[in-house]
């Protein structure tokens, strides 16, 4: 385990020291490797392994209705496309207390996150805040609702 969090520590001074000389850390394009869960997935990007929270969104966890439905609508979003990251703050990334990267999701030009909301997998989740996207969450989550997508479809 302590090589764990020293190879997790180690990687988060890399990015913080590519960040600090003005590069994106995560920028460009990574390679999904593994989706937890709707809400949640690992990339490799630089050849590193980084894990990803999605940022405003909550999927259901292992053990509710709509969690293995969550996941697989998210891996179907990525497919084999390359993905992107982009962090609330512009350049400025953040991680929570797992050591996931906080970010908006991007296949192609696609918000992955508002997609998840528009799928009706999650609803717009602003417990942290609704972040600058708020309008784009807010539609997605009203045509979900109205077309019983999803969870609204239970």
């Amino acid at each position: 385990m302590r090589s764990r969090e020293s190879s997790a520590r180690a990687l988060l001074l890399v990015l913080i020291a590519a960040w600090r000389a003005g590069a994106d850390p995560l920028g460009g394009a990574c390679q999904l490797t593994h989706i937890v869960d709707g809400d949640t997935l690992y990339a490799r990007c630089h050849g590193e392994r980084v894990k990803v929270r999605l940022l405003r969104i909550n999927t259901p966890e292992h053990d509710r209705a709509g969690f293995a439905e969550a996941g697989a609508a998210l891996g179907t979003l990525i497919g084999n496309q390359p993905i992107r990251f982009e962090y609330e703050k512009p350049g400025v990334p953040v991680t929570d207390e797992y050591g996931r990267w906080l970010a908006y999701v991007y296949a192609g030009d696609r918000n992955l996150n508002v997609e998840m909301v528009r799928l009706g997998w999650s609803r717009f989740w602003t417990k942290y805040g609704a972040g600058r996207y708020a309008d784009d969450f807010r539609r997605a989550e009203r045509e979900a609702r109205d077309a019983k997508r999803g969870m609204w479809g239970r």
